[in-house]
Formats: C-alpha cells, sequence, structure tokens
C-alpha cells in the first residue's frame, strides 16, 4: 500500500510522501491515506479498509497503465485534432492504428468497450469496438468511424488524458462517467432533471444487478417516485436514512457501490481467513458479504449454485447456496460454513 500510493501521488500530488515505505503503518501512512480517501470522496479515516484497499489498487492500476499508454500515443503520434479519413471494416493503414490505439486506451476506463489488437487493420474485432464505442455514446452502431464518431473517440480520449470527468457528447447521450464523479453540490429529488439523475440511474442499475431489491429504473435522467423508490431501497441496505434523496453521503455511496461492481477493482491476492466461528442462518456482517460474494463468483461457473444477493445477511437464499455448493463439492450439505467448507470455497476463488 505504501508503494502504491507513493505511485498514485506522481499523478495526485496533493497525497504527501511517504519517505520511508518501510511496511510499518505510521503517521506518513495515515496521512497519505487521508488525503487518498479525500481526493476519491471516501470516508477521512485513514484506515484501509475494504473499499479503500480496492480503491487504491485501481487507481494504480489506472495510473501506471496510463502512462504506459500515454508514452504509446506519443510514438503513434496521436495529435490534438482527430484525422478526416472515413475507416470502416476492411481499412487498412496508420489511421487505423491511431483508432485502435485510441480505443484501447478508452477499454482501460470502460469494461463494455472491448480492447483490440493493434495490427492497423480494421477488422471484426475493432468493428465489435467501435459499435460498443458508438452504443455507449448515442450515435448509431454502424461500425463505421466518420467525422461525429472521430470526434467523439477524440473528446473520450483527450478528457481522459487530463482527468477531467464526465463527457457529454451531443444528442441523447447515456453519461460517461469518471472513475468518482463528485457530488453535484445540490440532493437530487423528486423532481430533478439532467445528467446526475440520469448517472445515478445508471449506477442504481447496475447495483441492482447485484442487490435485486432494489428496483430497476429506466435511464430517462428524470427522477420520480420509481427512481425515489429504488434510492430508498439503496439506503435502507447500506444503513443510510431512508429520504429517497440523493445526498452527499448518498452520492458518494452509490459511487463507491457501483465502482465495486463494474469498474476494474482487483481484490487481494490471498484468500480471507476463516473468521474462526462458523457463518449460518442469521449471521450477520463483512464476513457473510465476503462469503456472498464469493459464492456468486463459483455460480458464474457452476449453473447448478444459485445466485444472490450480496447483502450481509445470511438468509435463506445464501443458506441453500451454500447448501448446493456443498452438494457439489462432497462436503456435508447442512448450510452451514465452517472451516472445511469456507476453505473450499476460497480455494476455488483465489
Amino acid at each position: 500500500m505504501q508503494d502504491y500510493l507513493n505511485r498514485i501521488r506522481i499523478n495526485f500530488p496533493a497525497i504527501p510522501q511517504i519517505t520511508n515505505p518501510d511496511g510499518v503503518f505510521g503517521i506518513e501512512t495515515t496521512n497519505a491515506v487521508r488525503a487518498f480517501q479525500r481526493i476519491f470522496n471516501l470516508t477521512q479515516d485513514g484506515v484501509i479498509g475494504r473499499g479503500t484497499w480496492y480503491k487504491i489498487v485501481q487507481i494504480y492500476v489506472g495510473v501506471t497503465k496510463l502512462a504506459e499508454l500515454t508514452s504509446e500515443g506519443q510514438r503513434i503520434g496521436i495529435g490534438e485534432t482527430p484525422p478526416t479519413s472515413v475507416l470502416r471494416e476492411g481499412s487498412r493503414g496508420h489511421d487505423v492504428l491511431q483508432l485502435q490505439f485510441i480505443l484501447n486506451y478508452i477499454s482501460q476506463f470502460y469494461d463494455d468497450i472491448p480492447p483490440v489488437i493493434q495490427d492497423s487493420a480494421f477488422g471484426r474485432t475493432t468493428r465489435n469496438s467501435v459499435v460498443a464505442f458508438q452504443r455507449k455514446l448515442g450515435l448509431t452502431p454502424d461500425g463505421v468511424v466518420g467525422p461525429v464518431t472521430w470526434r467523439l473517440l477524440y473528446q473520450v480520449y483527450k478528457n481522459i488524458e487530463s482527468n477531467v470527468g464526465i463527457i457529454t457528447p451531443p444528442s441523447r447521450p447515456p453519461v460517461i462517467p469518471s472513475p468518482s464523479p463528485a457530488y453535484p453540490g445540490t440532493p437530487l429529488r423528486v423532481g430533478s432533471r439532467g445528467n446526475n439523475v440520469l448517472l445515478m440511474q445508471q449506477y442504481l442499475n447496475r447495483i441492482s444487478s447485484r442487490y435485486p431489491s432494489i428496483l430497476r429504473l429506466a435511464e430517462d435522467g428524470i427522477f420520480g417516485v420509481g427512481t425515489q423508490s429504488a434510492v430508498m431501497e439503496f439506503q435502507r441496505l447500506f444503513g443510510l436514512n431512508p429520504d429517497g434523496v440523493i445526498g452527499p453521503l448518498t452520492w458518494n455511496r452509490i459511487v463507491e457501490i457501483n465502482n465495486s461492481i463494474g469498474g476494474p477493482s482487483i481484490p487481494p491476492t490471498t484468500p480471507p481467513a476463516y473468521p474462526g466461528t462458523p457463518l449460518r442462518a442469521g449471521s450477520r456482517g463483512n464476513n457473510v458479504l465476503i462469503l456472498q460474494e464469493n459464492l456468486n463468483n463459483i455460480a458464474s461457473r457452476y449453473p447448478s449454485i444459485p445466485r444472490i444477493a450480496v447483502d450481509g445477511v445470511f438468509g435463506p437464499a445464501t443458506q441453500n447456496s451454500v447448501t448446493q455448493f456443498q452438494r457439489l463439492f462432497g462436503l456435508t450439505p447442512d448450510g452451514v460454513v465452517g472451516p472445511l467448507t469456507w476453505d473450499r470455497i476460497m480455494a476455488l476463488t483465489f
């Protein structure tokens, strides 16, 4: 963590340097962690818990990859204005190489835009990536890179490069969020409209894929009663005042949970240790949350294990998922997570 924070401060100099990264969590490390938390809208407690750990790793990966890509872009010769060529499947040459570089650059930050091979040949994978980008920006997804697509590719690329944040393209755009968009300064409530409402609707819909009790919303940028109900359910799940208003606490929590689901977070490389006491129906807390996340990871490969809400509550659905896991892997199917079941689950996910 000390090495990661020192690398991050090259891009974010407001983080104080840890002069002697020695593996001892002293006052310099605490100050660096607090500065990091302040910049990325986390609780400024100077403690590296699960959320701060993931965010430090995510930003470290981002800045190191960004540096690598930036130097590559200078070699390729990405200028200030986009090419005038129209590219489509079958095109070849330096402009295709520029296109592929920009798509790869953007794909580091947006999971739904796939990376491509930089071979100067506009093949099927390049077309698929262009189509994904066009869909993201609300353009006609025809896979052809003309003036409008070129301009928006450059706009997104330059915005990421300069760490600007949210891009608002013309016509009817879905909002492209920065990794941690800042609270807009005024609460969002019933009657609010605009890009900030649209961004929260997109985030809540992504979160609802893991927390099914949150109502899925029409992404229309209008804060109606449906959005209010989804916000209230989110607030109940995460211990906030369920008033249906997105103030700074709710905004930052929605962003944090969205990033933990959809962002390029990298988990620790060693599995969490058995908590010491069995987890069973009625158990609650972070260990249950870890269990549920890892069961869902395994369920993506073993369909007989049902997916469950990741809510930190060991209810009937979690018990059933545990029982199915135990049956599948030759353990006593009692629905209780003791040391054998815990270690087997972690062995399959780490």
